[in-house]
């Protein structure tokens, strides 16, 4: 989690060697994104945050020919699920 100005920023950081099985942007699937999501209303709620602006960054670092390259993805993704705001604290 961070914070850019206002915005309550939450980072997937992925790690690859080598782009074999894709980038590690893409191992960031649907399924991966709800239980993101999911667990950023929950910080959100627990810390009060509910009416603070929100994105989901990713952090990809991929290692091959003994470079390593990373990047940064600003809202690299949007929660395609409403979640209910009763969330337990």
């Amino acid at each position: 989690m961070a914070v850019d100005g206002e915005m309550v920023v939450f980072v997937e950081v992925k790690a690859r060697h080598g782009s074999g099985f894709g980038t590690p942007r893409e191992s960031v699937v649907a399924r991966k994104q709800d239980r993101l999501a999911r667990a950023g209303l929950v910080f959100l709620v627990r810390h009060g945050l509910l009416e603070r602006r929100c994105r989901f960054d990713v952090v990809e670092v991929l290692d091959q020919d003994g470079k390593r390259a990373v990047r940064h993805i600003r809202d690299a993704f949007r929660p395609s699920r409403v979640y209910d705001k009763k969330v337990t604290r």
